[in-house]
């Protein structure tokens, strides 16, 4: 399997050929993923210790609700906002999207350590505030500043 690489400062005119779209795809699924079931941990958390009563299938339905935000909102969002990000205040706004995807992250370093060939890609994140992650092919890596 080819290992890729996780591009951190993404331009379309000079990455958009060398941008794997199913391993791209994948990744930020998997982050999405165990982002809603860490959230949904939490809300069950903190329904319990409230006392409060709550319905359980809206507390089910809340993984598959979050998952499905991340790619109708989130995703393209933050896609629109990493090439506007000079503009002031984008990059708190970029923030608020991300928090929710990046508790996931975590989970994400556990099962590439436990299952190498399951994340598609080297060296995962194990905290990051970007809500979507370009993966490219090949070996080469960009940095940002």
């Amino acid at each position: 399997m080819t290992e890729h690489m996780i591009i951190r400062d993404f331009s379309l005119a000079r990455d958009f050929r060398s941008v794997d779209w199913k391993a791209s795809l994948i990744f930020n699924a998997m982050r999405a993923a165990l982002g809603a079931l860490v959230w949904t941990g939490i809300l069950l958390a903190v329904a319990v210790s409230s006392n409060r009563t709550f319905e359980f299938r809206s507390l089910l339905a809340t993984p598959f609700m979050l998952f499905f935000a991340y790619w109708i909102f989130t995703a393209p969002l933050s896609m629109v906002g990493q090439w506007i990000s000079k503009i002031p205040f984008v990059g708190l706004f970029l923030i608020a999207l991300a928090l929710p995807v990046a508790l996931g992250d975590p989970l994400v370093c556990l099962i590439k350590k436990l299952a190498p060939d399951a994340i598609p890609v080297e060296d995962p994140p194990l905290f990051s505030l970007n809500a979507f992650f370009w993966v490219i092919k090949g070996r080469e890596l960009t940095l940002s500043n």
